[in-house]
């Protein structure tokens, strides 16, 4: 009895803080300390299996904090130094004005397309795709509503039918790049380009061409009834500034990707072999040292050109909280491990008669509607990822089965979420209210969310 009290309380603190949008990194590894201190109590040994290089000191109170120091290690070694390396490039590509760039060539394949909705549909594809080389949400959206925004609104159609589109182009995080992409790869044990292709890739495609056909519906029947008021085109601006750059710059975020799809297991296998994988932090480096003699060329001044640098450093400052969190969820997820709640959850949903499907779909509703309440994609998904490959393994069912949708429910919630930031950025730029937004595109992103399951099941396969 006092086990379940005890996870009840850490596990409400921990709702508590998500909803309050508190300090998240500390209030994990203090619920998990929490979790642990109980299990320890019980007589469990907290420092068998524990993740990390980490060894028992003989002491209670000083194991806890050896576990923190053995999950720092263990994350920023495996997974930390990549997603920061990632932040960092994407910063440089947005100093340099090489994002703005890609997204202004990108522009020019819808020239000549003069139905609105047939445009809104081709910009929805196009800003999914452009999320694979531009990793943050807020930043996508705000270059989005600088490029597409005025152009959608000489073309008639009203501000929210627009930043509605701009927000759904971001909901799927469309890429080996992303964040929860390499933290999902990294609990599978394998390479994030691998997750992707073989776990992800066609369910992200099936799911966006559901939401591109709901949003293409939708949008008409919520503009035919003005569910959102109505405005007639205009010549409207967004005023920001942007860096101008060549349009070949268009060409150096894509590298990274390239380097990654090319030096993979999966082009290895299938494709061509090159006997040689190259990491995420290769590539970054590789990429931005090729950029940065480049861009030294162009503008003619090596000292102007390498003090772009503090740009690319800056930028992991930033993802920093990431991979704290990612740790501060481990140490959390770890104490659960422990204290024995995921057997009693696994437990308790076979004695009522539901098996790894029904797990699978609460799991992910959970991580939605957490999504949601919080504005965060990454918050609710790396909390509670951890525990998949061992509820999984209860069910006698493959993770990777599990990890997939939860992963979708993360960034599709976010993207109806009025207190996202990309819904808050891009509302803002637009002058509207963000539930406006919301309401624009909940419907489609339901859609989608719900036919992701289906398609997962068709792929990845559950039981």
């Amino acid at each position: 009895m006092v086990i379940v009290l005890s996870v009840v309380i850490a596990l409400a603190f921990v709702v508590y803080v998500l909803i309050r949008r508190l300090e998240m990194q500390v209030s994990l590894i203090l619920a998990g300390f929490f979790l642990l201190s109980i299990a320890a109590l019980y007589g469990v040994d907290i420092m068998h299996q524990a993740p990390g290089n980490v060894q028992d000191t003989g002491y209670f109170l000083f194991n806890l904090f050896e576990l923190l120091k053995g999950a720092f290690a263990h994350r920023v070694i495996e997974i930390g130094l990549a997603i920061m390396a990632v932040g960092g490039f994407s910063a440089y590509m947005l100093h340099i004005g090489a994002s703005q760039a890609l997204v202004r060539v990108s522009l020019v394949l819808f020239k000549k397309v003069s139905n609105p909705y047939i445009l809104l549909t081709g910009f929805f594809f196009l800003n999914q795709f452009l999320s694979m080389v531009i990793t943050s949400a807020a930043a996508l959206g705000m270059l989005l509503m600088v490029t597409e925004y005025p152009l959608l609104r000489k073309l008639g159609i009203n501000r929210y039918t627009a930043t509605g589109v701009i927000v759904a182009g971001t909901s799927l995080e469309f890429g080996p790049l992303i964040v929860p992409t390499i933290c999902a790869g990294n609990l599978l044990n394998m390479d994030a380009m691998e997750y992707f292709v073989r776990h992800r890739l066609l369910i992200v495609l099936l799911t966006m061409a559901t939401i591109a056909m709901s949003n293409y519906l939708w949008l008409r029947f919520t503009d035919k009834k003005a569910m959102c008021p109505p405005e007639k085109g205009s010549r409207e601006t967004i005023d920001a500034k942007t860096p101008e750059a060549p349009g070949y710059y268009a060409i150096f975020p894509v590298f990274l990707f390239i380097w990654v799809l090319l030096f993979n297991k999966i082009t290895d296998t299938y494709f061509i072999s090159f006997n040689y994988y190259m990491n995420v932090i290769v590539a970054v480096f590789l990429t931005l040292f090729i950029v940065i003699v480049i861009h030294s060329l162009r503008i003619k001044s090596v000292k102007k050109g390498l003090d772009g640098w503090k740009h690319f450093i800056d930028g992991m400052a930033k993802f920093w909280p990431v991979v704290t969190l990612i740790v501060a969820a481990s140490i959390f997820s770890y104490g659960l491990t422990k204290i024995g709640a995921v057997n009693m959850l696994v437990n308790s949903v076979i004695q009522m008669g539901l098996n790894g499907s029904i797990m699978t779909i609460i799991f992910a509703c959970v991580i939605f509607i957490v999504g949601i309440m919080t504005g965060s994609g990454n918050a609710p998904f790396l909390s509670l990822a951890p525990l998949i490959p061992d509820i999984a393994a209860q069910f006698d069912m493959q993770a990777v089965s599990m990890l997939v949708p939860s992963h979708f429910a993360s960034s599709l919630g976010r993207t109806v979420s009025p207190i996202a930031g990309v819904v808050i950025v891009c509302a803002g730029i637009a002058k509207i209210d963000p539930i406006h937004v919301v309401k624009k595109i909940f419907i489609p992103i339901l859609t989608g969310f719900i036919c992701m399951f289906f398609y997962n099941m068709l792929i990845n396969g559950v039981q």
